[in-house]
């Protein structure tokens, strides 16, 4: 092998040395689906075979990565929270628990199922007592007998007492876990409720621990790690990894809500669906200052807004023995195959176009939520780019400082009727009682006008944003230059759009509409529900934010790197040479 080749060997052995998709999704979306297809091996996961004469550029995209995947796939070794949730109940005593649940799951677990869970944690604890003693001691420090039953302890050995422990608590499964990392990242306990701040990430350090034993364990075997955390549910422990570790992708997968309910309503009630619902995904998403709720709960929206990839799970309404998941599974090995080699096939148009729309709501003033929106021909050629923002002429929001309201400096940045209007600046002397002075640490206070006028008033009118929609802005945008038709082109936006945005889709012609994140209300089933033109709306999939540069970005130049491989053709290439030993440096 030449030297140039060699070095390029080393270049993409380092990047697929250690790679980390972690899942978020709804409950019911399919996360641990998608977790346990990724521990497949390749046969298991059942791939389409490619077309030999494709006709779209997709199918012989999809013809390049099998190919690259059938030679390079290495399964995935699964991480459940859930279990890493059960790995703090079982360095607690076993009364604790029973405590626990008669304290404050009284009136929905029975005496005598107490008494069983109490027995059960009582089993495990004694029978892993040795291995649970392990998670005390940093994985540098571990034997190599003592890595792997660290390994086996957080992949494999704890997963039937958790299903043991799913069974006996029935439709209080989800409430008593989601309270209990509530408890953890609130006090390092898992049945504390005192709060102590420097316990924020204490599940995240944990499955951290995982991770560096697992790795530890493959370095042994001179095998590539591939780890997937089945799920992620809060947006900060997402983000401790992403700051953590270069090849860490937060996947969300994502389901139509008709399908991810059919499939709950087998196990769940519609009131405990509805229920699950509110804790991850609030009809009102939670303000991250008002309660310190906001912090340590699950919150699965803002884990998807943070997502790196989108997958989009179709799962049919049957048995999941009966399900295809030959889609799911090919999404999957897309990204993985990607995140092995980047640049090995360029974006799709969904992504390239979502993509803008990304980038494009960095631009947005709201201090609310930042949406972006892209709006293209048929073709799916460009014709307008908008993000939700004031007027042009108006000052955003994230510029105007309520000190100067109240202090009247500034005035152009403020409305003659905020200037004026007594009831609204009482109500911000009120919400915000820092005066002139700077009390937050040398940071702007931006307000939201429309929140300021609607408590001052004591009602709940959404048309008092200041803002336009980021569609809104889009659409007018191309009537700003004349106008273009845009009959049976498509709109691209970060959320959903609303109601009077969707009837302005609807009225322009738009036939395709791609969003990532479902906006509340009616105007799917109300007004894109209705007469004979109805848009199509589609649950988005791909790669967006920097996780589209670190995918679609090649190392090097694809014809370089072809010219440097093919004149070693007769030499066999592997990421990963059985040698034996430890990975080369």
């Amino acid at each position: 092998m030449s030297e140039v080749t060699d070095a390029l060997q080393v270049l993409y052995r380092e990047r697929a040395r250690l790679i980390i998709f972690a899942l978020t999704g709804r409950t019911g979306s399919g996360c641990t689906t998608a977790s346990k297809l990724l521990t497949k091996e390749l046969e298991g996961l059942a791939l389409p075979i490619p077309q030999t004469h494709p006709s779209h550029p997709e199918e012989r995209k999809y013809r390049i990565l099998h190919k690259f995947i059938s030679e390079n796939w290495t399964p995935f070794t699964r991480v459940s929270m859930t279990v890493i949730l059960l790995s703090f109940i079982l360095k607690r005593d076993e009364q604790e628990f029973s405590d626990f649940l008669k304290k404050s799951f009284e009136k929905k677990i029975q005496s005598e199922d107490v008494a069983e869970l109490q027995e059960v944690i009582k089993r495990a604890r004694e029978g892993n007592l040795q291995t649970l003693a392990l998670l005390d001691n940093s994985p540098i420090s571990l034997s190599s007998e003592q890595v792997e039953q660290a390994k086996s302890l957080v992949t494999s050995s704890l997963e039937p007492i958790l299903d043991e422990i799913r069974r006996k608590l029935k439709s209080n499964y989800i409430p008593v876990f989601q309270a209990i990392g509530d408890n953890l990242r609130r006090s390092g306990s898992p049945y504390s409720e005192l709060i102590g701040a420097q316990n924020i990430y204490s599940i995240a350090r944990r499955a951290d621990w995982a991770i560096q034993v697992i790795t530890r364990f493959d370095e042994q075997s001179n095998k590539p790690t591939r780890i997937v955390l089945d799920a992620m549910r809060n947006p900060f422990e997402a983000l401790y990894f992403r700051d953590r570790y270069a090849a860490y992708y937060l996947l969300a997968i994502n389901a139509e809500d008709e399908h991810r309910e059919a499939r709950l309503s087998a196990h769940f009630s519609k009131t405990e669906i509805e229920r699950f619902d509110e804790k991850e995904y609030p009809k009102k998403k939670r303000s991250k200052s008002s309660t310190y709720e906001a912090y340590i709960s699950q919150d699965i929206q803002s884990c998807i807004e943070k997502a790196d990839v989108h997958i989009h799970n179709p799962g049919l309404n049957k048995p999941s023995e009966d399900q295809d998941f030959s889609k799911l599974a090919t999404t999957l090995m897309r990204y993985v195959s990607l995140a092995i080699h980047p640049g090995l096939v360029n974006p799709t148009r969904s992504e390239r176009c979502m993509q803008i729309a990304y980038s494009a709501k960095l631009n947005s003033g709201c201090i609310s939520r930042q949406v972006g929106a892209v709006v293209t021909d048929v073709d799916g050629a460009v014709k307008s780019v908008g993000w939700n923002d004031v007027p042009f002429g108006q000052v955003p929001c994230l510029l105007r400082d309520v000190r100067d309201l109240l202090g009247n400096n500034d005035k152009g940045a403020f409305s003659d009727f905020e200037l004026a209007d007594r009831s609204i600046r009482d109500q911000l002397k009120k919400a915000f009682p820092l005066g002139a002075s700077d009390g937050i640490g040398g940071r702007s206070c931006p307000f939201c006008f429309k929140d300021a006028f609607n408590e001052a008033n004591k009602t709940q009118d959404r048309s008092m944003t200041r803002s336009l929609h980021a569609e809104e802005n889009a659409f007018l945008q191309i009537s700003k230059s004349g106008g273009a038709g845009l009959k049976g082109g498509h709109l691209y936006t970060t959320a959903s759009p609303c109601e009077l945005c969707s009837k302005k889709a609807y009225q322009l012609g738009i036939a395709e509409i791609w969003y990532v994140d479902p906006y509340p209300g009616v105007s799917r089933k109300q007004i894109l529900g209705s007469g004979k033109f109805r848009p199509n709306m589609n649950l988005f999939s791909g790669a967006i934010g920097d996780a589209y540069h670190r995918l679609y970005d090649p190392l090097m130049a694809s014809k370089d790197e072809t010219n440097a491989f093919v004149n070693e053709a007769a030499v066999p290439i592997s990421l990963f040479p059985a040698t034996g030993g430890k990975k080369k440096a």
